[in-house]
């Protein structure tokens, strides 16, 4: 594997873990190593240019798991008699979902807001945003179980203060998670 090209060494440990994929920072990180080395760049896999242009559209409208999840929530706790426009928003909400995000920290973002939003069908909310990310395909439920994982790592008794309910809510969380398979 000596005075192997970037690109090529990625190609090589993706035909033996196809799941790898280094972050943007790292791969720019390898090129300038790579440039000192060798005196040219590889230029980024396919995957990591739909991740920057990404993060350059997401940057741009400056969303997060957080406020796709506020949408969500907003549309979900409409009253039956606007069912029609609940499921439009939640649609849309659904549709602007990028690909590419980290799909566990996302899932522990979307957790985490839920407990801060003062309704109660707020953690059912985000339980109906997760399953339907992980019904439409954007989620496996092996990357929401790590983000569950993530979830669960919170330290309650940071939050206690300005979430008096915090307990609560998680039980709320998990029965719903439960519930819902």
């Amino acid at each position: 594997c000596e005075h192997m090209t970037l690109g090529d060494g990625f190609a090589l440990l993706k035909q033996k873990r196809p799941i790898v994929l280094p972050n943007i920072g790292f791969w720019q990180q390898l090129t300038t190593e790579e440039m000192r080395l060798f005196g040219s760049a590889s230029p980024p896999p396919q995957q990591l240019c739909m991740m920057l242009d990404l993060r350059t559209r997401t940057q741009q409208r400056e969303l997060s798991p957080s406020l796709l999840f506020g949408r969500f929530a907003k549309a979900f706790l409409l009253p039956d008699s606007e069912a029609d426009a609940r499921y439009e928003q939640q649609r849309q909400v659904l549709a602007e979902w990028p690909d590419g995000w980290p799909v566990a920290k996302a899932v522990e973002e979307v957790l985490l807001s839920s407990l801060e939003h003062i309704h109660d069908s707020s953690r059912n909310a985000a339980i109906a945003l997760i399953s339907a990310l992980l019904e439409n395909g954007c989620f496996t439920l092996h990357e929401v179980r790590e983000g569950f994982v993530l979830f669960e790592g919170i330290d309650c008794n940071d939050l206690r203060l300005d979430i008096p309910r915090i307990d609560e809510y998680v039980a709320l969380i998990h029965q719903e998670a439960d519930r819902r398979g």
